[in-house]
């Protein structure tokens, strides 16, 4: 009698095996993904982040010289046309 249960025991444990296998597999791929999702997401966010702090101060920047060239410019109109 054992003997006749030996073989569906040792394929039924197997059978087992393979699907806990398959499920801890599974599980571990899922935090795989979600956490290289996760990292892409922060990288490429870091990298737009860097960019639009670097731009809002060269818009800034630009705001402050365009603005101190149209005053020169506007003093150098006064000063040669409306005298």
């Amino acid at each position: 009698m054992i003997k006749n249960m030996l073989p569906t025991l040792i394929f039924g444990w197997l059978i087992k095996f393979i699907f806990v296998e398959a499920i801890v597999l599974g599980i571990v791929y899922l935090i795989n993904v979600i956490a290289g999702l996760t990292i892409s997401y922060l990288l490429v966010g870091g990298i737009v982040g860097v960019l639009f702090v670097l731009g809002f101060i060269y818009s800034m920047v630009a705001y402050k010289n365009t603005k101190s060239a149209i005053k020169k410019i506007g003093d150098v109109f006064d000063d040669d046309f409306f005298k």
